[in-house]
């Protein structure tokens, strides 16, 4: 399962590198002076993803997860060095084929931060407070340490079931959780429908376009009663249009139930909703007191829209007249 889950981020990560354009972190000015020459890593080094640590934003996560810097020359991996037996001194290092085979490997070259690091775990880790101390998130017993609160700086034993320190690392469950919420990460970041910011566009744009549709009919109630010369207002033209008691599954609403003639424009709106129109209807039903945009204020208000174009057409008629 978590196996897949890998694989999966590591498409996401292959498809965000071919398809979207990242943009590097900025730095403020003050922090980019202050930097010394020997401290001039590129914002790409993932030491500055370790160095915010919980401050990451998901603009961050995103960068570091396809983005970061990865060594590419052989003396830009990390080493160790180990005494032999014989006073002989062993050099060895992390390779191109540990970060084929561990993707979520990461290498860091800021002083202080230099070595391997989980770069799920530094992402996406979740802190929770037990007795009074903070651990990470599904740690449990097991000992949060290498690759995540520090950097891995011994290279001797990296693979293998038995003491191998990648391979370990990847067996432990706060890892294997973390891989899972790498993948759900990408697999929203890499699909725009799924981001929560687009879905809450989305939404806004459907409520928009509904009560615009809404408005259309009312304007052309105003419009009809108006070209009809007909009176707008009864006895009374104030409160709801819909009893309480329907719904809006119901197959219609009885405009012959109100309990005293609240006059022709409110008349029609019913008869417009028996009729099927489920647009209207929907908005009546869902729209609170001051939303409904049927009230005397607004009749006069759009009366007075339609006058003004009345007049401005009559005037454009009239210049364009011979005299």
């Amino acid at each position: 399962m978590y196996y897949l889950s890998e694989c999966f981020v590591e498409l996401c990560i292959q498809d965000a590198h071919e398809h979207q354009e990242t943009h590097l972190p900025k730095m403020d000015d003050e922090k980019e002076e202050s930097r010394s020459s020997e401290d001039a890593t590129p914002p790409s080094d993932f030491g500055h993803a370790v160095m915010k640590k919980l401050e990451l934003t998901d603009h961050d996560r995103q960068f570091y997860m396809t983005r970061r810097w990865v060594p590419v020359n052989e003396d830009e991996f990390p080493k160790s060095e180990h005494k032999l037996p014989d006073g002989k001194v062993k050099v060895r290092r992390l390779t191109k084929k540990h970060l084929d085979l561990f993707p979520w490997v990461a290498v860091n070259q800021i002083e202080g931060y230099a070595g391997a690091w989980c770069s799920f775990c530094v992402l996406f880790q979740v802190m929770d407070k037990v007795g009074g101390h903070t651990q990470f998130s599904g740690s449990g017993n097991q000992r949060v340490g290498k690759l995540v609160s520090e950097p891995l700086t011994n290279f001797k034993d990296l693979t293998g079931n038995k003491g191998g320190a990648l391979s370990s690392h990847a067996s432990t469950m706060y890892h294997q959780q973390n891989v899972g919420r790498a993948a759900e990460f990408m697999r929203r970041a890499t699909n725009p429908k799924e981001q929560i910011k687009n879905q809450m566009d989305t939404l806004r744009m459907q409520e928009v376009k509904q009560n615009r549709e809404a408005l259309e009919h009312i304007i052309n109630a105003v419009k009809f009663l108006a070209i009809q010369n007909l009176p707008f207002r009864g006895h009374r033209d104030d409160g709801v249009l819909i009893n309480e008691s329907n719904q809006i599954n119901e197959s219609s609403v009885r405009f012959d139930e109100c309990p005293s003639n609240d006059g022709n424009f409110r008349q029609l709106l019913r008869f417009s909703m028996t009729s099927g129109n489920e647009a209207l209807k929907k908005h009546l039903m869902k729209a609170g007191k001051r939303t409904q945009y049927t009230s005397k204020t607004i009749q006069n208000a759009l009366l007075s829209d339609m006058g003004s174009l009345v007049k401005e057409s009559i005037l454009e008629d009239v210049k364009k007249s011979p005299c």
